[in-house]
Parts: structure tokens; sequence; C-alpha cells
């Protein structure tokens, strides 16, 4: 008899779901809502979907759009979108964040904004007071790191950062504890190892480490464009630390005998392997590089002599001894000296890179040593002590009293006289040939004198023999 009501009661259940659509489970006898095909009610009990493992799941045969269960592997409810199985707390803004397991991330190509609508960059944080706040754990890393697209290369920004501090920018390295760099709000110092000073706008610190600036050669150092005053380098093949004072690279000691090639320093004559001297006369803004020494370059000829237009560079030697020309330098004609042109800068007789100095060369030296233009322009003795200026002090190469004489212009002006004879001035004057023609028959010339300390100007036959000093290009 029981078994008969049990079937008519499930006749009739099967029945009424199909004609109402609805169903009901409760204790109370109250109806489904209206809205609800299924409307479960308990004050005291739970409603199970299936249960079943990740494998489980994964074999059920065509899922329905929106087939529920329960996952016991992972423990959270799952449910199938359509294409693959979806765990429901991935199911947030349309699914752009994914959440798996204790990670989080977006496989998306835009932007991504905290605090507004319209983000301009991969990341961007809009706010008002604090905007990111990055913090580690005791003794582990922290901070931001940039990874090289797929490699495992990483560059780290900031690994130990410790932030504004009396509004002051640092980054600390608490290993170590001690603040790597500081920079200073208000000033715009900066300290490494330290808090820079007030008088310093970068202050370094360090009791077992060194400050290394830029190394490379000097070729290197030269290819710098516009060099500005006070740049400084190591020149690796000079083997020191070098400066840029403005006009040229120098020791920072001040030492430019010690550069190759700068002026100051000496240099090789590639055609017979004589070194000269160099010096720099002027001011940072326009100045001359002129040999320190006179020109000692060709063959001795005997002064009764006169040189020809040939192959040959030919010179007076004083006393016809060659000794003579390896302290004084060679006389030359004005013809052999410009090499048998008539241009006034021509190289003439000098060394590549160099030639032969014209009258207005000659005057803006002498203008840079204290003459005045009007000085500089008139003939005869001119100025003041500019000659004493280019004298080498003492009696070694010129007689007494040797008036005013301290080359303090470097030029170290000795006295040659002229035509090699001993009797012709020597130890009296320096004779010095400029490039410029006066006449057909005579050019400018400067001339010092052992009892005078101004400089005279006037031409003279170009027969005559003269020393020779040669300018930079």
């Amino acid at each position: 008899m029981k078994t008969r009501i049990t079937l008519t009661l499930v006749i009739f259940l099967v029945y009424s779901f199909s004609v109402f659509a609805q169903i009901a489970i409760n204790s109370d006898g109250s109806t489904p809502d209206n809205s609800s095909m299924l409307d479960v009610k308990s004050n005291d009990k739970g409603m199970l979907i299936p249960r079943m493992s990740t494998s489980e799941m994964n074999n059920i045969s065509n899922p329905a759009t929106g087939l529920m269960i329960y996952n016991i592997t992972e423990n959270v409810f799952y449910f199938f979108n359509g294409t693959v199985w979806k765990n429901v707390n991935e199911a947030v803004s349309d699914n752009d964040w994914v959440v798996n397991g204790n990670d989080m991330y977006s496989g998306l190509t835009g932007n991504v904004g905290i605090g507004t609508n319209s983000p301009g960059s991969k990341f961007q944080v809009y706010s008002n007071g604090l905007g990111v706040d990055i913090r580690r754990s005791t003794n582990a890393l922290g901070g931001i790191t940039f990874h090289e697209d797929s490699t495992t290369k990483a560059q780290w920004i900031f690994p130990f950062f410790r932030g504004w501090q009396s509004d002051n920018l640092i980054i600390r390295d608490d290993n170590a504890l001690i603040d790597v760099m500081t920079f200073e709000y208000g000033t715009g110092n900066v300290g490494i190892g330290t808090t820079p000073d007030a008088s310093a706008l970068l202050d370094i610190s360090s009791t077992n480490k060194g400050f290394l600036p830029p190394r490379m050669t000097s070729a290197q150092r030269d290819a710098i464009i516009n060099p500005t005053a006070g740049l400084i380098v190591y020149c690796t093949d000079c083997i020191e630390l070098q400066i840029y004072n403005g006009y040229e690279w120098t020791n920072i000691s001040g030492d430019k005998g010690a550069i190759p090639g700068a002026c100051g320093s000496s240099f090789i004559d590639s055609r017979d392997g004589q070194v000269y001297k160099t010096v720099r006369i002027g001011d940072q803004l326009e100045s001359q590089c002129w040999m320190a020494e006179n020109l000692n370059i060709g063959t001795m000829i005997n002064t009764s002599i006169y040189p020809s237009d040939n192959d040959t560079i030919e010179k007076h030697c004083i006393d016809n001894n060659i000794g003579n020309c390896n302290i004084y330098g060679g006389l030359y004609t004005w013809n052999e000296m410009m090499n048998y042109q008539t241009t006034s800068g021509i190289q003439g007789i000098c060394p590549t890179g160099w030639h032969l100095p014209t009258d207005e060369e000659w005057k803006t030296m002498e203008m840079f040593l204290g003459m005045t233009q009007t000085q500089a322009d008139a003939t005869g003795w001119r100025g003041t002590n500019e000659g004493g200026k280019l004298k080498e002090s003492g009696y070694t190469h010129w007689w007494s009293p040797n008036t005013g004489a301290n080359n303090s212009s470097g030029f170290t002006a000795l006295a040659g006289g002229y035509n090699g004879g001993a009797s012709n001035d020597f130890g009296k004057y320096g004779y010095f040939w400029t490039s410029t023609i006066y006449s057909d028959t005579d050019a400018w010339y400067r001339s010092l004198f052992y009892s005078n300390e101004s400089i005279r100007k006037d031409p003279y036959y170009r027969i005559a023999f003269f020393s020779v000093r040669c300018i930079k290009d």
C-alpha cells in the first residue's frame, strides 16, 4: 500500500512540474516566487550542487553554458562560460582579470588607471595624496624592477628606497646601514654616501673608494664636440688626469707640457726628428700657439754663400758652427724661409700644421703683451716692456744688462744676430722675419735689443739672414 502511495506522489509531482514549470522546495508549504523556476527556502539547511574533482569536471561531455559545479580539488565554485570552465572568482569585470592561486593578472594590452578613467601610460595612479606605497618585509629586496623582454636581465630601480625625509629624497642601503644617495630638496644638491654640504652641488664621501671620471684615449678626447671649460677626463694614452681650460686640454695640475699635441708641450718635426717647445700667448677667447724656439731645419752653408731656389733648405749658423744652430736656430733669407713664394702666412719651411707668422699676427701678440693698437701699428721701437716679456732672462744668450728681460710670455727669444757672422750683432740683437712683404726688395721684421725692453718693427732687405719662428695653424 505504501509503495502505491509513493508512486502516486511522484507521478503527481512530475505532472505538477510539467504544468506549472516552477518548483518550490520548503517546509512551510509556500509557493515558488513568480520570478523563479526553482525556489528553495530553509532556515537551517543549504543547497548542495554537484561536487567533483578538476579531472571529473573536465570529463563532463558537452557541458551547457552556465553549468555549475563545486570543484573539490581547488575548493571553489566553477561555471562553464560556453568555452571554458571559469573559477567564479575570476568572473570579475568581464573576465579581464584572472585570479590564479595567490596571483592576479590581466592579459589586456591597454593602459591601467587608478583614480583616473583615462590613463595615459601603462600604469597611472592619480591622487592628491599618497600615490603608490611600495613596501618590503624585513631583510627582503623591494623596489621596482625592469626586465628586458624575453630575457632574464633585470635592472633595479631604487632597490632600497628610504623616500622623503626632511624634504630630501633618499636612497638607502639597509644592509650597509648607509644612505647611498641624497637629493636635497630646495637646492638641487646631490650627496653620494653623505648628505651634501651646503657649498657643494655634488658631494661624494667614501673612506675606501675613489672617484672615476670618464676614461678615454687622446683621440676620443679630441673628438668631444665643443667641450666646455672645466670638463675633466682621464687620458689613457697620456696616463694623466686632464681638464679643458677653454681652448685646450691640459694636465689638471696646469702642466701643459705633458699633453701630446697640446700647445705648451713639445712636438717633433717629422722631417728631421728635431724637437721644438711651444707656448700659448694670449687670452682664452683669442690666443696664439708659437714655437718657443727658433726654427732649425735644413743644411748649413758657409756664411759667404747665399742659398738658391733648389730642393734643399739652406741656412747660416753663427761662426759657421752647426752647434750654434742647435742653440740659436738657423738664420734664413726671407725668400728661402718663404720657399720662394710671396703669399703672407704660408707654411714656407715650417713643419706641417704650422705657418710663418704675418705682420698682423706679430701685432696681435704684441697687443696681448700690452701694446695699444696705435703702438703696434707704429714702426721703430714701440711699446714699453713687451720686448722684455719676450727675451730669455739672464746673460747666457744675451749681453748684459739684458734690460727688462723676464720671459714672462714663455717666448724665450735669443740674441742670434744676423747673417751668421760673429760680429753681426750676435748676443746683442735677435732678429725675426714676418711673412709680410713691405716692397719688392724688403719685408717686415721684428728685433729685440740687449739694452732695450721694447720691440722694434721695420722693413729690411729680404737677402738678410734672420731667425724664424713658426705659429700653429
